[in-house]
């Protein structure tokens, strides 16, 4: 289990008044993470909103790797933390390097209270720490590379380009609700898994007993989903040259007339030009479908190492470790919420003259005027007469 980054703030600026509860929030999930059996994690640009001094702590806190290849010091150059670590499963060395986008964390540095003065640390050339990190685990024998990539899409299609010994790009920085596959250099598998930890993302490598294990790495999602999406563009081609051609055979119909035969009817016509344009623009997506189908089954040889990948949702069906469950209720008795904060109703008065069961909200401190002062009557309309009650007494005028 890895984690790619942002995983301490949710956002690039913490307020003052919430900073001792995000500290203490980082350091929970760290101490959680490490009893979860986290193997690494790396450093996200949002994560450099509590500081220098107190990611340094966290990352010695931690009781594994906390790693990031281009997180360095602004006036030596020198890294902050380690830039790989290996880590061995299933019999063999899987390197992981991580990276942080230089965009996201100059995003984070221009957030800064200006108090705070200039940041003591700054993100460098991601292509660059790659490589030198990449070198590092071929000396250590890794059999495998994977990037905890908290990289924008161009950055990380820069580091995959220029480091094409990078296997595995698992994501961190995309802020979509949902995982994903993302685009890669054949050869190369991307994906990244959501946000707000509302989903763990599992990969699966089968690799083959008589292919190298640092060969080409077929992504088995990528190819199924291109084929899903070409299935779906032909069906919805298929509609529309049907819509079309009902609508011309309808437009070349004879007009009938009404009931006496003089008059034609009159008929809406329907939106052919849209249908036509959105047949152009479905059949420009199934060709190029087709091609990017044709250029991964050329890359895809018919024995090899492949990825699978698949989205676990954390719902209410999945089991709370109780170890894990007591310390967070332990620590939201301390540190409520926010979210969750419950708000006091408004008080509710309700005056003598309103309906009986009636109530009007009101503001705290204010009372509702009457809508009858006291000592005073109704004015009768003009011409409204008392209607006598059974017992004899006056009724109000009607």
């Amino acid at each position: 289990m890895v984690d790619a980054g942002d995983a301490f703030s949710p956002t690039p600026v913490i307020p003052s008044q919430r900073r001792e509860a995000m500290v203490a929030t980082a350091e929970l999930i760290v101490d959680q993470y490490g009893l979860s059996g986290v193997a690494a994690m790396t450093v996200g640009d949002r994560d450099l909103a509590l500081g220098r001094e107190t990611l340094l702590a966290l990352a010695a806190r931690a009781k594994f790797p906390v790693i990031s290849a281009n997180l360095v010091d602004a006036a030596s150059g020198e890294r902050l933390l380690p830039d790989h670590v290996i880590v061995e499963r299933a019999g063999l060395k899987v390197g992981i390097v991580g990276l942080m986008s230089p965009s996201g964390a100059a995003n984070t540095a221009l957030n800064r209270p200006s108090a705070e003065g200039e940041p003591s640390w700054r993100v460098s050339d991601p292509v660059v720490a790659a490589r030198a990190a990449v070198t590092a685990l071929a000396r250590e024998g890794a059999d495998l590379v994977v990037a905890l990539s908290h990289l924008s899409p161009e950055e990380q299609a820069a580091v995959a380009t220029a480091v094409p010994s990078i296997h595995v790009f698992l994501g961190g920085q995309s802020m979509g609700g949902r995982g994903s596959t993302a685009a890669a250099p054949a050869g190369a598998v991307a994906v990244e898994a959501g946000m707000k930890g509302k989903q763990v993302g599992l990969m699966t490598l089968h690799l083959d007993a008589g292919t190298p294990t640092n060969a080409p790495i077929v992504n088995k999602g990528q190819k199924q989903a291109l084929e899903d999406r070409l299935a779906r563009a032909r069906v919805r081609a298929d509609s529309l040259e049907k819509r079309l051609a009902a609508a011309k055979a309808a437009a070349d119909a004879p007009t009938g007339g009404d009931a006496k035969g003089t008059t034609p009817r009159r008929r809406i016509p329907p939106p052919t030009a849209l249908w036509e344009q959105q047949l152009a623009g479905t059949r420009a997506e199934i060709q190029m479908a087709e091609a990017d189908l044709a250029t991964l089954s050329q890359a895809t040889p018919v024995r090899g190492n492949t990825a699978s990948y698949e989205l676990v949702n954390l719902g209410n069906d999945v089991v709370d470790d109780a170890t894990v469950k007591s310390a967070v209720d332990a620590f939201r008795e301390r540190y409520p919420d926010p979210t969750k904060a419950h708000t006091p109703a408004r008080p509710v008065v309700r005056h003598p003259t309103q309906g009986r069961g009636v109530q009007a909200p009101t503001l705290p401190g204010r009372v509702t005027a009457p809508m009858v002062k006291p000592g005073m009557q109704r004015v009768p309309k003009p011409g409204a007469q008392r209607v006598p009650r059974p017992d004899g007494a006056a009724t109000q005028p009607r």
